[in-house]
């Protein structure tokens, strides 16, 4: 659901087959977030003055399903800019088409 400008709210539904039962996704939020939480490295882009004043340290999983549930695990509270967001789309993409080995290979 999203808020439009006269506040009005607009349901949207894209279901791309039956919804995990309840609790698993739930589960999968939660295991993602600890597998990733202590995973360092990189550094904070300041090219853009937003992300330059992002505790990077920072992180959150969230997922909202199809029904507007939304599970959550670490940091979703805080505030920050989405830059590129669309870079992490491409590469579930290429993670599909490639596989997970082959389009990790670079970080090894």
């Amino acid at each position: 659901m999203f808020e439009i400008a006269d506040g009005s709210a607009v349901v949207q539904h894209a279901p791309t087959g039956p919804l995990p039962s309840e609790g698993t996704v739930t589960r999968l939020v939660d295991a993602a977030y600890n597998r990733y939480r202590d995973r360092c490295g990189g550094q904070a882009a300041d090219y853009i003055p937003p992300l330059g004043r992002v505790d990077p340290d920072l992180f959150g999983v969230a997922l909202t399903d199809a029904a507007g549930v939304t599970d959550s695990a670490g940091d979703t509270d805080a505030v920050f800019t989405i830059q590129s967001i669309s870079k992490a789309f491409v590469f579930a993409l290429v993670c599909e088409e490639s596989g997970m080995t082959r389009s990790t290979r670079r970080w090894e």
